[in-house]
């Protein structure tokens, strides 16, 4: 070791002279970057030829092959220039055949065997998901994360069922500071095409069990949504709920202007005066958008009968909050939205949005409290509601499914029914498979709630007759853990076989039995 360390403190201070003096003659250029690269390779346990290499400005220059300097074709006369000046050296030149072909092989071979442990340990990868900067309103920048696997080699791709999806890209391979590695796998996609999205992992580490993560956005939204139908100047009706996503997590009374609290842990972790102040403020909106609609609706146009609609919320992505929102719609259309601090006509609302605007950005007290509730209130709420329903709302509740036929389309033609119910949380794909291909023509149901919370699809398929061999219905969901269901019809068929097997002997056996008694009446 102590030649060794020899060899290069003095090779380095030859390479700095040799370069700080011939520069001007090589026309390299200050400031400018050197890069040497010497060692060598085992390969299946035998020594291969070690390799010398430089590199210029991040360019290469030249290398050691077979006893000699060689250009590089790209380096150009700089590159013959160098070679020149190294191949003089013919000294030098067999110090460095000797320490590529002997040294460094038997130093690599010590370092293999002394290091073993530590080199051949496998670590199991972490991996999870998350969304990027948005590229465009209607994409998503998907990104599956993998850290913490040793060795380096590692497989990741993002798919759909079992194909590859085009458009996927690989960061470079890097170190963790514990000498793990980590990767990154993107995805751009349009928002609309997520479903059955997944990312998988393999390393030597798993025992060929592949990490698979089904992607579920992790967006959260809570909002208010307020429904106003102004039937004539004395007769109004209201409804008014609180959402977080799907599940309605408050309701409103309307007599007492008091919020209704749905679930045990509606009240995140507001305190008593918090949700005092949240039904205050609320009370006293609803009452002036009462007397507002109607005290401007003539000016406006607004004609009786007539219904506004409101929604105020927020969303949390990732963790973070994004922009509140507050938007209102005429007879269900857009209206106007509230955006930095000010309120902003529909392009589609025409004059009557335009005066509605008009009349709301009158008041900037009013404007100030409600970018207020949006961007402070409303994500300290989400983000308590989500903690104190995290039990309820975080739990994994499998599916079950079934397979049935419909009525017959045609003649020569069925129509398959794939049932999948029960599920929590919602998100699910599933879909009419032959083999690994997705079927052409399948239709789902929307995605509708059960009485106790949970979930239910169907899945349909119009075929013909004879076209239903190798056909299966698959379902993924966050609750199996990475293993689909599935169904293959065949099996319904065979059930189908089996009763009718079974109970054609029956009826044979039943007739039998009657025929036989019949004739012994008889007899006697």
């Amino acid at each position: 070791m102590t030649e060794m360390d020899g060899l290069f403190r003095r090779l380095y201070i030859e390479l700095y002279h040799i370069f700080h003096n011939y520069a001007g003659q090589w026309k390299f250029e200050y400031p400018f970057v050197v890069q040497m690269a010497t060692g060598c390779e085992l390969h299946s346990g035998e020594a291969k030829e070690g390799f010398k290499r430089y590199a210029y400005q991040g360019s290469e220059l030249l290398s050691f092959q077979n006893d000699s300097w060689l250009p590089s074709p790209k380096g150009g006369t700089r590159a013959q220039q160098v070679c020149r000046l190294f191949n003089q050296y013919k000294g030098v030149k067999k110090i460095i055949h000797e320490y590529l072909s002997d040294t460094c092989p038997r130093f690599l071979l010590g370092l293999l065997d002394a290091g073993k442990a530590d080199l051949q340990r496998q670590v199991r990868p972490e991996a999870w998901l998350s969304i990027g900067p948005n590229p465009g309103s209607d994409h998503r920048m998907l990104i599956c994360h993998v850290s913490g696997f040793y060795p380096k080699p590692i497989w990741a791709m993002w798919m759909r069922g079992e194909q590859v999806q085009q458009g996927t890209q690989q960061s470079d391979v890097l170190p963790n500071a514990d000498g793990t590695w980590y990767l990154r796998i993107y995805l751009k996609v349009e928002t609309i095409d997520t479903s059955g999205l997944s990312c998988r992992v393999r390393h030597s580490s798993l025992g060929g069990q592949d990490i698979i993560l089904y992607l579920v956005f992790q967006e959260q939204i809570f909002q208010i949504i307020h429904t106003s139908s102004f039937y004539n100047r004395s007769w109004t009706q209201s409804w008014s709920s609180g959402w977080l996503g799907d599940l309605q997590t408050h309701g409103w009374e309307s007599n007492s202007g008091r919020i209704i609290f749905l679930r045990p842990w509606s009240k995140g972790n507001f305190s008593k005066k918090e949700m005092t102040e949240m039904e205050g403020f609320f009370r006293r909106l609803f009452i002036e958008l009462y007397h507002i609609f109607h005290n401007y609706a003539s000016q406006w146009k607004f004609e009786y009968p007539f219904v506004v609609q409101m929604a105020a919320g927020c969303e949390l992505h990732s963790g973070k909050a994004k922009e509140g929102f507050v938007w209102f719609a005429y007879q269900g259309s857009d209206l106007l939205n509230f955006q930095n601090y000010s309120w902003l006509p529909s392009p589609k609302g025409g004059t009557g949005a335009q005066q509605v605007c008009g009349l709301f950005n009158q008041d900037p007290v009013v404007k100030e409290i409600t970018h207020r509730h949006i961007s402070d209130t409303c994500p300290r709420f989400l983000l308590g509601l989500l903690d104190a329903g995290k039990a309820d709302l975080q739990r994994q509740v499998r599916p079950e499914a079934w397979l049935s036929i419909g009525p017959n389309p045609g003649s020569d033609h069925r129509m398959l029914i794939c049932h999948v119910s029960g599920f929590y949380p919602k998100p699910i794909w599933a879909m009419w498979m032959r083999g690994e291909q997705v079927q052409q023509g399948t239709q789902q149901s929307d995605v509708l709630p059960n009485a106790d919370g949970t979930w239910y699809l169907r899945i349909y398929l119009n075929v013909e007759t004879i076209e239903r061999s190798g056909l299966s219905c698959r379902v993924r969901h966050s609750s199996l853990g990475g293993k689909d269901i599935i169904l293959y019809l065949e099996h319904q068929n065979s059930v189908g076989l089996i009763i009718l097997a079974v109970m054609v002997p029956l009826v044979l056996l039943i007739g039998l039995a009657f025929w036989f008694r019949k004739r012994w009446t008889h007899c006697e």
